[in-house]
């Protein structure tokens, strides 16, 4: 049976959302208040919803305790704040989404369905809306793949989060035929790093109630990759360099060594040269790692791509959840390519899900859009015409309040600029 925790520190609103889950979903669920309560919470939790406003601290610094003590559950931040980089900073962590509140309870329900409802078959060709691209930078990233496939070369992959880093480190994997173990560094516990890397035996240290094998050892044969490498310990980046050096490792505890054939694939959303000048990480493991590097571009920065990403994510969800087929209308489209996109691919398929699942007509319309993005503010220094046209009767007045003078009307408009009021006057 399905669980969800509730780490909410408004009684009324956690309330309101337990009766939701168990009335639409018939999904049992905890509620907790605190940092302190989650450290105690007790269940085996399949969804975890996190204020990012607790009253003990900031919700965020709860993601990789929950992602290490539950690691099948999937995190939905809550927060009402929409700055991009609390968003960039949320999926950094693994947070698999993020509701803006205020929020409909349909939308929350909704995003607990998705985290719950187990893959369908999808239509040939679907699944590979993460490489399609008509943006330069990232076909020739992708071209890299056919040449070092089965060529034990270390890769570093840099670029911001949900850029689709792992996505590209998968698609290595498959065409190289190996398997891929992933870690993803940021959940590891700094006091755990060494034994879920290189493994340890029972008995060798407090609470070492068995052997393990760690993530070096699973991924022989085959590829590693270290997703957000940049959090790791400095100490830790000093063992794992051996261990590239030398090509084997010793469980912890063990004096016998392991020999090792791997590739290892690293990512960073962090800029790793930026965090060598910092001390924060060791030029030598760079050099180690970086021995071919490649750089994902932004969502904001191929813009060009977001009409076919969106509609193979409306079919995705088409087929997933058996709803109709939507579209977007040009305006709605247009106000994607608008919007700037700081969680990337991720929140862009995120957001269609909602659309997809939450939107009555087929056709959906930039009034369907959350406000978020619909209500894009413009670049002050150019008026779009359409604007200009719906704003019409206020530049009018401003024109006349100052007697025709355009610069003072821009000023008033707090447009630093007459260059649209010139283009609203050639109309």
């Amino acid at each position: 049976m399905e669980q969800v925790l509730i780490c909410e520190d408004d009684l009324y609103m956690a309330q309101i959302a337990e009766k939701a889950i168990k009335q639409k979903l018939n999904i049992d669920s905890k509620k907790i208040h605190s940092l302190e309560d989650a450290k105690i919470a007790k269940g085996n939790f399949d969804i975890i919803l996190l204020d990012i406003n607790l009253p003990d601290g900031d919700g965020k610094d709860l993601v990789p305790f929950f992602l290490q003590s539950y690691p099948n559950a999937k995190i939905i931040m809550m927060t009402a704040e929409r700055s991009f980089e609390t968003v960039r900073e949320c999926m950094k962590l693994g947070v698999h989404n993020y509701l803006p509140k205020p929020f409909k309870l349909d939308e929350l329900t909704s995003a607990i369905k998705e985290c719950l409802v187990p893959k369908k078959s999808i239509k040939k060709n679907s699944d590979k809306s993460s490489i399609i691209s008509k943006n330069s930078e990232l076909i020739e990233a992708y071209k890299i793949i056919e040449k070092i496939k089965n060529k034990n070369i270390n890769l570093h992959i840099n670029g911001e989060s949900g850029t689709g880093k792992e996505v590209y480190a998968k698609a290595l994997a498959k065409a190289s035929e190996k398997k891929l173990v992933s870690v993803n560094c940021p959940a590891i516990p700094s006091n755990l790093a060494e034994s879920e890397l290189f493994g340890h035996l029972k008995g060798s240290f407090t609470g070492a109630t068995e052997d393990r094998v760690g993530k070096f050892e699973e991924a022989n044969g085959g590829i590693l990759f270290l997703d957000e490498i940049a959090d790791l310990p400095y100490e830790v980046q000093a063992k794992i360099l051996r261990v590239i050096q030398e090509k084997e490792i010793e469980r912890i505890g063990s004096n016998k060594k392991i020999p090792l054939d791997i590739q290892v694939i690293s990512a960073s959303s962090k800029d790793l040269k930026s965090e060598i000048e910092k001390e924060n990480f060791r030029l030598d493991l760079f050099y180690r790692l970086a021995e071919i590097e490649v750089a994902l571009p932004a969502l904001r920065d191929r813009a060009e791509d977001i009409d076919e990403l969106s509609k193979i994510f409306l079919l995705e969800f088409h087929h997933e959840y058996s709803e109709d087929l939507k579209e977007l209308d040009s305006e709605a489209l247009d106000a994607l390519k608008k919007y700037d996109w700081p969680g990337n691919i991720r929140e862009l398929r995120s957001v269609i899900r909602r659309l997809a699942i939450l939107n009555d007509n087929k056709i959906i319309s930039k009034d369907d859009l959350p406000d978020y993005i619909s209500n894009i503010k413009h670049d002050p220094k150019v008026i779009d015409l359409k604007i200009v046209s719906k704003e019409k009767e206020v530049i009018s007045n401003a024109l006349a309040q100052n007697s025709g003078n355009i610069s003072k009307a821009a000023k008033e408009l707090g447009i630093g600029t007459n260059e649209g009021i010139g283009k609203y006057m050639e109309i």
